[in-house]
């Protein structure tokens, strides 16, 4: 069908609710993402975004004589930012915004800066501001102690962070809005990340059970550890051999604190055995 094929075939889809599964004679190419490449996934969201920004931007013009000078009658959504405060004032902001805003394209004001933005300014905000949003000293994210080849350049979710619940759903937000505007963010999430975030969506029914494969991305040390636990024999050598229990270190505790999270009923008072290893391990990649 070509190039302009698929566009047609994706638009339909996505009209019709992007549903999953749909009877034989309402088959849609786009609802299996496996048979296209990354690429042309991007640009399909890339042109699907354009027309939603378009039609949001047709729907201020039309209401801006009922908008009151408000930006709600602005064509696009613009977010003025200092340079010196970018992510408060960002997240301020999007925590004020309706979310038809949202939808309309991104322009991005620089305080006591004069210039049209007209896609720089626009990347500029993203360059800068993904440092600061998942910066260790934040909080929110923090380094992966190393994957299985050994590299350290990845992030995941803070578990010890419990002050940032709705900074969390703004960060969020502001990722969606990067990849909504066609900007490339360099974003070092493991595979894992992903994975848990799209089983948490809304309405997705897939279920995310983290093995030792997605334990390896965030810390490879420990996998491999993990992997000589459960090959090790004889079997019934194993309590005494790795001397471990059903509890571990809480990750929401302060380092050196010795605070202990219970990885079953009994935690630890229930050794590791060659038994119930493979719980464990479980248990533990949980």
């Amino acid at each position: 069908a070509g190039p302009g094929g698929l566009l047609v075939d994706f638009m339909r889809w996505r009209d019709a609710g992007a549903p999953r599964d749909a009877p034989e004679a309402r088959w849609y190419l786009s609802a299996r993402s496996f048979l296209t490449t990354p690429a042309t996934r991007r640009e399909l969201l890339a042109v699907d975004a354009r027309r939603r920004q378009g039609e949001a931007g047709a729907r201020a013009t039309l209401l801006a004589p009922f908008a009151g000078g408000t930006g709600a009658g602005l064509p696009y959504f613009v977010l003025r930012v200092p340079r010196d405060r970018l992510l408060e004032t960002a997240l301020r902001a999007l925590a004020a915004c309706p979310d038809g805003e949202l939808k309309k394209e991104l322009k991005v004001v620089f305080e006591g800066e004069a210039g049209v933005d007209e896609g720089g300014p626009r990347k500029e905000f993203f360059q800068l501001l993904v440092p600061q949003l998942f910066d260790p000293i934040v909080g929110m994210f923090a380094p992966t102690p190393g994957g299985a080849d050994g590299s350290i350049d990845e992030i995941f979710f803070n578990a010890a962070c419990d002050w940032y619940d709705t900074e969390f759903e703004l960060a969020g937000l502001l990722v969606g809005l990067a990849v909504y505007n066609s900007v490339v963010l360099d974003v070092r999430l493991p595979r894992c990340a992903y994975a848990k975030l799209l089983a948490a969506g809304p309405g997705s029914d897939a279920r995310f059970e983290p093995g030792l494969e997605d334990l390896a991305e965030l810390d490879g040390q420990l996998a491999r550890g993990l992997d000589q636990l459960l090959r090790y024999e004889p079997a019934r050598d194993v309590e005494a051999v790795f001397c471990r229990t059903f509890a571990d270190d809480d990750p929401k505790a302060p380092p050196g604190d010795g605070a202990l999270i219970a990885l079953s009923e009994a935690g630890a008072d229930a050794p590791v055995t060659g038994g119930n290893r493979d719980a464990y391990v479980v248990a533990l990649c949980d």
